[in-house]
């Protein structure tokens, strides 16, 4: 009996023994884990620490630069900065060191520095000649500034450089940031109501569940930028690079995207109510469940997107495609069907695929 039983005692014995083996591994493995973790923490809290100190120690030469711009706007009626104080503020700009933070067992995914952000709301609402203002744009770098919830509210911010910049919630109402450099930014939502950023570089920048109601963003590039369930009503978006986006459950009411280049930009559930989309290019870009009433897509070209359970204003809305002159109508004729539903009393129009 022994004898037959004995190869069962000996598979669950070793059975025992490699879930054993396996487990003291794994846990091993993630004792090791935890300890470069930790070991990386602590490097990343010393540089911190070392580079805030230096930073810190800055800061009186920041008074100073900011005392003496204004003794000499006070004293210029026309507001003009010397070039010498244009040059001590570029100096210090570049003097400030971006670090990691690192906050209980986190660290940051971005470099930050609280030092350019402070120094920014410190001259941003200083009344200059614009020549002056030009050459202090043109020579100073707030890249890396740390600006979450700071209020710039109107400010002149034209051709600034917030490269990699944290603006999360912040208030730029009113602002104007035409031709600055806003390059993987992180604006989350961020108020931009009424901002113009006429050619402004957005690329990566993360803009989601901002309110960009009214904004201008004439000629701006968008690329790969991250702009989920934001509102961007009424907004001026003519020529606009937005390659790759993410405008997922955006609002468009009402927009302006004419000659706008769009392809492969994800618009899921986006509402294009009203939207003019004249000349546009939305090849590939997937529209699934997107809000299309009373769009303009005049000359657009519309090849190979995705319009399934796309609600569209009319039931005469793919016989228009051609007389509109859409690129890729063709395709969309064969591929969808428009499907007539009642909501709430009214007539509700959609598409679906066609069954082949």
């Amino acid at each position: 009996m022994l004898k037959k039983s004995l190869p069962l005692i000996i598979g669950i014995i070793i059975g025992i023994l490699i879930v054993w083996i396996y487990e003291f591994f794994n846990s091993q493995k993630q004792i090791h884990s935890k300890q470069l973790w930790n070991e990386k923490l602590n490097l990343v809290q010393q540089t911190e620490m070392i580079e805030s100190k230096k930073n810190n120690a800055l800061l009186s030469e920041m008074n100073s630069v900011v005392n003496q711009m204004n003794v000499e706007l006070n004293h210029d009626s026309k507001g003009i900065l010397s070039d010498a104080t244009i040059g001590r503020l570029a100096a210090l700009s570049y003097s400030f060191t971006p670090y990691y933070h690192v906050e209980g067992d986190s660290i940051s995914h971005r470099k930050i520095c609280p030092e350019r952000g402070l120094l920014l709301l410190e001259i941003a609402c200083m009344k200059m000649d614009s020549g002056s203002f030009k050459k202090m744009m043109g020579q100073c770098i707030f890249s890396y500034a740390y600006l979450k919830k700071a209020d710039l509210k109107n400010a002149n911010l034209e051709g600034i450089n917030l490269q990699y910049a944290t603006l999360r919630e912040a208030n730029l109402e009113g602002a104007n940031l035409n031709h600055s450099n806003l390059r993987d930014a992180d604006l989350w939502g961020v108020n931009l109501k009424q901002a113009t950023l006429n050619n402004s570089d957005l690329t990566l920048a993360d803009l989601s569940w901002g309110d960009m109601n009214g904004a201008n963003f004439v000629k701006a590039n968008l690329t790969k930028a991250l702009v989920k369930s934001a509102q961007m009503k009424k907004c001026d978006l003519s020529n606009a690079i937005m390659v790759r986006a993410d405008f997922t459950g955006t609002f468009l009411n009402e927009s302006t995207l004419r000659k706008s280049n769009m392809l492969s930009t994800i618009l899921v559930r986006v509402n294009l109510s009203g939207a003019n989309l004249t000349e546009a290019i939305l090849t590939t870009a997937p529209l699934t469940e997107a809000i299309l009433n009373d769009a303009n897509f005049e000359r657009a070209t519309l090849s190979k997107c995705g319009l399934t359970n796309t609600v569209v204003g009319s039931a005469d809305w793919l016989t228009q495609l051609t007389q509109w002159k859409v690129t890729g109508a063709e395709g969309i004729l064969n591929q969808y069907q428009l499907v007539s539903d009642t909501v709430e009393h009214k007539p509700h129009f959609y598409l679906s695929n066609r069954v082949k």
